[in-house]
């Protein structure tokens, strides 16, 4: 049986697998400075954590490194 992980921490840290992402949307190129987070980033380029985090294949979405394109 599978472990039901809605309800715990690691349920947030984990994009929407059901989220659609519209391969006509340019996120441009940007590279990650030192304080940024996804959240961030993705007001920056007017779309959902999730849907940046699907884009550019983000499984932690907690955790984005400093200088990654």
């Amino acid at each position: 049986m599978d472990k039901d992980t809605t309800n715990s921490p690691e349920a947030d840290k984990i994009p929407n697998p059901n989220i659609i992402v519209d391969s006509n949307h340019d996120f441009g190129t940007y590279i990650v400075q030192k304080g940024d987070t996804l959240s961030k980033i993705s007001a920056k380029v007017s779309c959902s954590v999730d849907a940046l985090a699907t884009y550019n294949q983000i499984k932690d979405i907690h955790l984005i490194y400093e200088g990654s394109v």
